[in-house]
């Protein structure tokens, strides 16, 4: 029997073999992806990528599909259980810049479950991306109990969510967090109504912490929280971050709560603010805050302002209040010496973890009872009190008629005796040290002397910002002491000499101890007065070799300037040549202040600015704002407006034309062909001596740009 194309029969067995072969096929192409994925999952896993690192680049444009692999791919490893991989439980999407909403949710939409924790800015939240923001939220609300999500904690950048956006968002999003950052975000009173409105219905049970640090909160909401807490609406709650709002002040608000027991796991509470408030019209209902501050509570930062009382000063001296760990003082010499006096009598060291003395001391007619303050406070410190002491701020305030030569001498000695604890005493966590300028201008040398003492042995090595203008006198004795001493000053972070002038031995101490490794943690450099011409090219020159070296790649601010006396091209030409030349770069450098005119060396900074190693850079300051324009100059300001090699937040940058009848065509249709015309940065344009074609303006029209 003939078997014919038209049988049945045979049309079944060849579709059963086509079938055969398209599963085999496309077996072949899964094993084939999935050793694909093998081989990239080995590549990460060897990478081994952190939270840090992706976060790191996220924020480069360039980088961003890294980051979306890596999500994915930690997502196949799960899946595929064939590569052992430890990926980071939180991921950080802020300060991405140039990328759209769309691709950003590309990362959260293949988000894994196992992700405890993100951190989101306005690019997530604002216009069109909240809607999408809004379908993830519901996404992950439908996993909420399953394997499918397991974020516990969202963070919002500063200025990411704002009244418009709470309600929608909070509403999705408190029910299944333990923990919700909103620092620096101002609510507004809708905003903080939808919140408070929700944890009034029952959905903010399981939260642990909450930060509305610098939210603008003000009294009235304040009681309104506490409110809810005295009810045990947040009765889970275990941190409140209340630092930086205007109702920080009001502990006798919250005295109420802590004594209430609506917040059994309360154990940290930051009541930190920027200014010290009077505290004095609630002074004995304050006593009964401190009382309050019982087990649970172990972590209180407190910023206390004149007016306590006695009690209250003489008890946190004392450590009666174990709960206060971080305690920022602004107090006048009465307020210093009865907590003082409670220091002084303990025989061992408070257990404070961190320390900051704000005192200001009048020295008129309360001369005596000031220098009786500081004489105390030098007792505490070489008694070895004062370990936990991070900030010192001394500010001798004048009031009252000039003081005699024998006042005036029992003051500076009181005060020498001060400085001389500080710097004998081996206060390692000092930070930052803040001392006025004193009676007699002779009397700062002895000053500097002392701390350059204390710097050279080592005792202050933990400096960070040290106030050194209120001398008016040679630094050089500091500078040395810095190069001389073991470890130099390895966290220092800045180095202020706004008012303070440098001279010849000054600046090499200074050079010294830069290329010697001495400062290796400085991120801010200013220096703009000089004793002579000659210093300061001495010391551009100095600096050309650090950056050379790669010395300065920490660096925020770099000022050098003094409009009286311009330093001639030459040393500058080098110093602009080295910063473009860096092999290191400057990724965080934000503000970049030098004396040199934009009109000659217009050509060097347009070749620093889009050398692509200034991506942080906000402000540039120059002798002359504008820069000129030649034929050369146009072809790098095109060639940087086509690849987008500008600092995407600088911000004032001039340009003009210098010569006459200059082409303008190239320039006018880059901007056109530009997919986001001019950057923001570009804030003038002045070509009044080119030529200009018709048909290149009539691109730019048509662009919309």
């Amino acid at each position: 029997m003939d078997m014919t194309a038209s049988d049945p029969e045979v049309k079944n067995v060849e579709a059963h073999g086509d079938a055969m072969l398209d599963d085999k096929g496309r077996k072949i192409e899964m094993e084939r992806q999935e050793k694909r994925v093998e081989g990239l999952l080995a590549l990460l896993k060897h990478w081994g990528p952190t939270a840090e690192s992706l976060a790191k680049f996220a924020k480069q444009r360039d980088f961003f599909g890294v980051v979306w692999l890596s999500v994915f791919l930690f997502k196949k490893s799960r899946e595929m259980g064939k590569v052992s991989i430890d990926p980071p439980c939180s991921l950080n999407l802020s300060g991405i810049c140039g990328l759209s909403p769309e691709k950003l949710f590309l990362i959260l939409h293949y988000l894994p479950s196992f992700y405890e924790e993100i951190k989101v800015d306005s690019l997530a939240m604002k216009g069109r991306a909240l809607p999408l923001f809004i379908h993830f939220l519901e996404r992950v609300q439908e996993g909420v109990g399953s394997k499918r999500a397991q974020l516990k904690s969202v963070v919002f950048a500063e200025n990411a969510i704002g009244p418009l956006e709470a309600p929608s968002v909070f509403l999705l999003l408190l029910p299944f967090l333990e923990s919700l950052c909103l620092k620096g975000n101002a609510l507004g009173n809708e905003g903080f109504g939808s919140l408070l409105g929700l944890v009034l219905d029952g959905r903010g049970r399981g939260l642990k912490s909450l930060d509305l640090q610098r939210c603008g909160l003000k009294v009235s909401g304040l009681e309104q929280l506490c409110s809810m807490l005295e009810r045990g609406e947040l009765s889970s709650l275990e941190t409140l971050d209340l630092e930086g709002n205007e109702c920080v002040h009001r502990l006798d608000i919250l005295g109420r709560v802590l004594k209430g027991g609506g917040t059994p796991c309360l154990r940290h509470l930051n009541l930190l603010s920027d200014t010290a408030g009077e505290n004095s019209a609630h002074s004995k209902r304050l006593t009964g805050f401190f009382k309050a501050l019982r087990p649970p509570v172990e972590d209180v930062k407190l910023h206390l302002g004149k007016g306590l009382g006695e009690e209250v000063l003489r008890g946190l001296g004392a450590g009666q209040y174990d709960a206060v760990r971080f305690l920022h003082l602004n107090w006048t010499g009465r307020d210093l010496r009865s907590f003082l006096t409670g220091v002084a009598a303990l025989a061992e060291t408070p257990k404070f973890e961190a320390l900051e003395l704000n005192v200001s001391l009048c020295v008129g007619v309360q001369l005596q009872n000031s220098i009786e303050s500081l004489k105390l406070l030098v007792e505490v410190i070489e008694k070895g009190r004062f370990c936990s002491c991070r900030k010192m701020r001394l500010y001798l305030e004048t009031a009252g008629p000039p003081l005699s030569d024998s006042q005036a001498e029992a003051l500076e000695e009181a005060t020498l005796s001060f400085c001389r604890a500080v710097a004998v005493m081996k206060l390692h966590r000092l930070s930052h040290l803040h001392l006025c300028r004193f009676l007699r201008e002779n009397f700062d040398n002895h000053v500097i002397s002392l701390l350059g003492g204390g710097v050279r042995v080592g005792n202050l090595r933990g400096l960070r910002v040290p106030d050194l203008n209120f001398l008016f006198v040679d630094v050089s004795v500091l500078l040395d002491a810095i190069g001389e001493s073991e470890e130099g000053l390895p966290v220092l972070e800045e180095l202020n000499l706004c008012r303070v002038p440098i001279k010849s031995e000054g600046v090499k101490f200074l050079t010294g101890a830069l290329l010697s490794g001495k400062l290796t943690a400085l991120s801010v450099l200013c220096i703009v007065q000089w004793y002579s011409f000659g210093e300061r090219v001495e010391f551009i020159r100095a600096l050309t070799e650090a950056v050379r070296l790669g010395m300065f790649s920490n660096l925020v601010t770099l000022h050098i300037s003094d409009s009286s006396q311009h330093v001639p091209r030459n040393p500058w030409t080098e110093f602009i040549k080295a910063l473009t030349e860096s092999e290191v770069g400057y990724p965080r450098l934000k503000s970049l202040q030098m004396d040199v005119s934009i009109q000659w060396a217009s050509a060097l900074m347009l070749a620093v600015l889009t050398s692509g190693r200034f991506k942080s850079l906000e402000s540039l300051c120059t002798c002359n704002s504008e820069f000129d324009l030649d034929q050369n100059n146009f072809q790098v300001l095109c060639e940087a407006l086509r690849s987008r090699t500008f600092p995407p937040n600088l911000w004032g940058l001039r340009f003009r034309t210098s010569v006459q009848n200059i082409n303008l065509n190239p320039l006018i249709r880059t901007i056109a062909e530009s997919e986001n015309g001019l950057p923001p940065c570009v804030t003038a344009l002045n070509l009044a001596q080119g030529n200009l074609g018709g048909e290149a303006l009539d691109l730019l029209a048509s662009s919309g740009q």
